[in-house]
């Protein structure tokens, strides 16, 4: 398992090989920094040579791994955390399942949505006008559970002022649900313009 300090050496890797994609883009230092890339966040390619991290899309390839390798990574965190947890109560009487202790990890309130409940509509369209021409064509929408993060409205309440609101139509990997509930849906610097 790579630790979050791995993954974000593995980030400012990336970083110094975007600069030189930007710049020169001289081959020789694109194999060395792609180099330094490769040992912090190994790969497995047998006995051949890794691909030399040399467009700007091999690079974004890249951050999206690292991105869920965070997201994994505090998963894993919270999982530890529970079994610490669940360990110190053992000597209680009364044990909290697992499920209850993640639940609690969460921070956030589940609620499912009603089927009458006006939002649904809006998001029946969001998925009706986003869903890919694809595999994906025959999905169709069970339930929409609502979270609402302790503390988020508090966070919120300080920009009410501000008229200029959107709703964000975020689609992810189900690997990076826990985390997203945990921290909220975050930006990182590197990707604007991506």
């Amino acid at each position: 398992a790579l630790s979050s300090n791995q993954i974000q050496r593995g980030f400012e890797a990336l970083e110094a090989i975007e600069e030189e994609l930007d710049g020169r883009a001289r081959s020789n230092k694109l194999m060395e920094l792609t180099s330094d890339f490769y040992t912090v966040i190994p790969h497995s390619f047998g006995r051949s040579r890794g691909p030399v991290l040399n467009t700007k899309q091999m690079v974004k390839e890249k951050y999206d791994m690292l991105n869920t390798l965070t997201d994994i990574e505090a998963a894993q965190d919270m999982q530890k955390r529970n079994r610490r947890a669940a360990a110190a109560k053992k000597e209680e009487e009364a044990v909290e399942h697992p499920s209850d202790l993640n639940y609690k990890q969460l921070c956030a309130d589940l609620t499912l949505m009603e089927e009458d409940d006006d939002e649904r509509p809006v998001l029946e369209k969001f998925l009706a006008d986003t869903k890919a021409k694809s595999s994906y064509q025959d999905m169709t929408l069970r339930d929409i559970w609502r979270v609402n993060r302790h503390k988020e409205d508090e966070r919120f309440s300080a920009h009410e002022s501000l008229t200029n609101r959107k709703l964000l139509w975020h689609g992810t990997g189900v690997a990076v649900v826990a985390a997203i509930m945990k921290s909220g849906l975050r930006i990182m610097p590197h990707s604007g313009g991506r």
